[in-house]
């Protein structure tokens, strides 16, 4: 699996879930990034399974890569099929996006780029992943 690998469509095409209950972890991660050439809250986020989850065993926790704060998990649709790949390797990081926090948005969120990681595990997007049932 790829550690580190920056962006390469600029495409953050998967939304994070279970930010709701992260927000105070959320908040402190806004307060420790910047903002990027683009205008956005960009960071890393490390995918690791989470097969002790009470409510999925094929879920993906997904954490700030700077200090493992728990942020979310990928969807349910999405977590099996990750999961099952990424038991090769442990962890692996992603670029995120950081969202909301104003205006009519109050609460934080976040978006992942998994290009670069579909490429390396051979998935064509996430989006085939949800379309093909897996």
């Amino acid at each position: 699996c790829s550690r580190g690998v920056a962006a390469d469509d600029d495409d953050f095409e998967t939304e994070v879930v279970g930010e709701s209950f992260r927000q105070l972890e959320l908040r402190a991660l806004d307060a420790r990034i910047g903002i990027d050439v683009g205008g956005r809250r960009t960071f890393w986020a490390r995918l690791r399974p989470d097969p002790q989850n009470p409510y999925d065993a094929n879920a993906v926790a997904v954490l700030a890569a700077d200090n493992g704060d728990p942020l979310g998990h990928l969807p349910r649709e999405l977590a099996p099929f990750y999961q099952s790949r990424l038991h090769a390797c442990g962890v692996t990081d992603v670029p995120a996006v950081l969202y909301g926090g104003s205006g009519r948005k109050t609460s934080l969120g976040v978006w992942l780029d998994l290009t670069s990681l579909n490429r390396t595990l051979g998935i064509v997007s996430s989006a085939a992943v949800v379309s093909s049932g897996v």
